[in-house]
């Protein structure tokens, strides 16, 4: 049984030094608002997640 989609908005991003970025978005699941933060890496073989944070919005 699959779940429903959760909805992302508001995407941004800014790269920090040479293959560093970091992400900030909003998503939705049902009604459930979180506001995301991440830092991503590239790396000599792929795209990496180092850091995740997010925080319940009203």
């Amino acid at each position: 049984m699959l779940g429903s989609a959760v909805k992302v908005k508001d995407m941004s991003g800014a790269v920090l030094a040479l293959g560093i970025v970091h992400l900030t978005y909003f998503t939705d699941n049902q009604g459930r608002r979180v506001w995301q933060r991440s830092l991503w890496r590239l790396t000599e073989t792929s795209r990496r997640v180092y850091f995740q944070q997010g925080t319940l919005t009203a």
